[in-house]
C-alpha cells in the first residue's frame, strides 16, 4: 500500500479526475493502478484571492509496488501507507497479580476502560460456567453458585430430611432473593438511564457488532437478508471501503464465534471440563453433539441474516429494561434538538443522515422514545451527528438529555414537527437516489 499526500484538485473536479491525477502524479498507466481510498480530504484557502483546492491524501495499490516507491525515493509525498489498522489491547502477562490502571479519563481513557469492560466481561461470560461461579447441571441436578453447590433442599425435603418450612425458607433465601436482586438491579438501572447494560456490556451485542463491521465492509449492507445498502460514507462524508474479500472473513468468522457461543452455553449446563475433554478428544456425546450442531446453525444465521432482531424481538432481559425506561418520562435519552431541524437537511453533505446510518437496532434516533422502544443506549448516533457536525459552530443536534429536558424533548415533538421532519427525510433520499 502507498500513499501520497498533497494532491490538489479544484473543487469542481469530475469524480474520474481524481483517478486520472493519481495516474499522472505517479506516472504510470491506468490498468497499473490497482485500488484507491481517500484517506482524507481537505481545503485549502490559505492565499487570499485565489482559487480554492481540494486536497487529498490517498492510499493505494499498483502493480510492483517496491519499483514505485524506489522510482519515487526522494519524494516526501509518495510513500508506504502507515499501518493505521486497530489491533486488540495486548493480553496480560502470566501470574498478574494487580488489576490494570487506566490513567486518564479523558476520551482516550474512557474508550481504554470501555474496551477493557467489555473484553473483560466477554471473557467473564465465557469462563463462569468452568470455575463453577455460576450454572445448573444438568447431570448432577443443582446449581453451582460462586463454587459452591447450590441446593435449596428440595431433595432432602422429598427424602425426609427438611420440614416443609425449612424448604420454603431455603427457596426464598436462596432462590428468590438473589434473582429478585439481580432484578432489581438490572431494573432500576434501566428506569434511570435505559438499556445500558445491552449497549455497553452484552457479550452477544459485542459479537453481532463485530460481525457487523466485517459485514459492512464486504456487502455494505447490515445483514444479508436487508434489501438496501448503508450508503458508503463515513459520518465525516469520506467514502467507505467496500470489497468482496471480506467474505473471507465474515462467515468464518460468524460460524467461529456461533460455535463458541454455543460451546459456552452447553458450558452452562452440563459439567464444564467433561465438555471440553469430549470435544479435544472428538468423542461427544450424542446429546452433546446435537446441541452443538444445532446451537452453532441457528447463531451462525443469527449472525448472518438476523444482525439484532433477536435483541429488538426476543431478548427477555432486553425488555424489561425497555419497559423499564419506557415508564420513566424523565430518562435519559437521545433528545434532538428540533428547533434546528433544517440543519439535519445537509446531514454528511446530503448523502444520508449519519445518525441513522449507525444505528445498530435500525432506528431513527431522532424520533421520540416511544418509537425507539429498543434503543441500546449505545451513543453511536450521537457520535455520528458530532462528527458530520463538527464544522457547525451550534455543534451536534444530538445530545444526552435527562430529568426535565427529556420529558420536554418528548413533548415538544408534535404533529407538525413529525410533518416537516418527514419532507425533510424524503428529500434527502431523493438526493441520495
Amino acid at each position: 500500500m502507498i500513499r501520497i499526500t498533497e494532491l490538489s484538485l479544484p473543487l469542481d473536479h469530475a469524480a474520474d479526475e481524481l483517478r486520472q491525477a493519481i495516474v499522472r502524479r505517479l506516472g504510470i498507466a491506468d490498468a497499473d493502478l490497482l485500488n484507491f481510498t481517500v484517506f482524507k480530504r481537505s481545503y485549502d484557502a490559505r492565499k487570499k484571492n485565489s482559487v480554492i483546492l481540494f486536497i487529498y491524501i490517498i492510499d493505494l495499490e499498483v502493480r510492483d509496488e517496491a519499483a514505485l516507491l524506489a522510482r519515487f525515493a526522494d519524494d516526501p509525498h509518495v510513500r508506504p501507507a502507515p499501518d493505521t489498522n486497530y489491533y486488540p489491547v495486548g493480553q496480560a502477562p502470566a501470574g498478574l497479580s494487580e488489576r490494570p490502571i487506566v490513567v486518564g479519563f479523558g476520551p482516550c481513557g474512557l474508550f481504554a476502560a470501555l474496551l477493557l469492560a467489555q473484553m473483560g466481561f466477554f471473557v467473564l461470560f465465557s469462563v463462569t460456567p468452568v470455575f463453577d461461579l455460576l450454572r445448573y447441571d444438568l447431570v448432577e441436578g443443582h446449581a453451582w453458585f460462586l463454587t459452591y453447590e447450590w441446593h435449596v433442599g428440595i431433595d432432602d425435603f422429598i427424602a425426609g430430611k427438611l420440614s416443609a418450612l425449612a424448604v420454603a425458607g431455603n427457596v426464598l433465601l436462596y432462590l428468590f432473593l438473589p434473582l429478585f436482586g439481580v432484578a432489581a438491579l438490572l431494573i432500576g438501572v434501566a428506569w434511570k438511564w435505559g438499556r445500558l447494560y445491552c449497549g455497553w456490556l452484552c457479550p452477544h451485542f459485542s459479537v453481532v457488532e463485530t460481525i457487523n463491521r466485517l459485514m459492512l465492509r464486504a456487502t455494505g449492507k447490515h445483514s444479508i437478508w436487508d434489501k438496501n445498502k448503508v450508503a458508503p460514507w463515513e459520518p465525516d462524508g469520506t467514502p467507505t471501503v467496500r470489497d468482496a474479500r471480506y467474505w473471507l472473513l465474515v462467515v468464518p468468522v460468524a460460524v467461529a464465534f456461533a460455535f463458541a457461543w454455543a460451546l459456552v452455553f452447553l458450558t452452562y449446563l452440563m459439567p464444564p471440563f467433561q465438555v471440553y475433554a469430549d470435544l479435544i478428544a472428538f468423542n461427544l456425546h450424542k446429546y452433546e453433539a446435537i446441541f452443538l450442531g444445532v446451537a452453532t446453525t441457528v447463531l451462525s444465521l443469527e449472525f448472518l441474516f438476523a444482525r439484532h432482531l433477536f435483541c429488538r424481538y426476543a431478548c427477555a432481559i432486553g425488555m424489561f429494561q425497555s419497559i423499564a425506561w419506557m415508564g420513566n418520562k424523565k430518562a435519559m435519552v437521545v433528545g434532538f434538538d428540533r428547533e434546528r431541524i433544517n440543519d439535519c437537511a445537509d446531514c454528511v453533505g446530503g448523502k444520508t443522515s449519519a445518525c441513522d446510518a449507525v444505528c445498530p437496532m435500525r432506528l431513527k434516533p431522532r424520533n421520540v422514545k416511544r418509537w425507539m422502544f429498543a434503543c441500546t443506549q449505545c451513543g453511536q448516533c450521537l457520535s455520528a451527528c458530532e462528527t458530520s457536525n463538527r464544522k457547525n459552530p451550534q455543534g451536534a443536534l444530538l445530545h444526552w438529555v435527562t430529568g426535565e429536558a427529556a420529558r420536554q424533548n418528548e413533548a415538544g415533538f408534535n404533529a407538525i414537527t413529525l410533518k416537516r421532519l418527514q419532507r425533510t427525510n424524503e428529500e434527502l433520499e431523493r438526493r441520495v437516489q
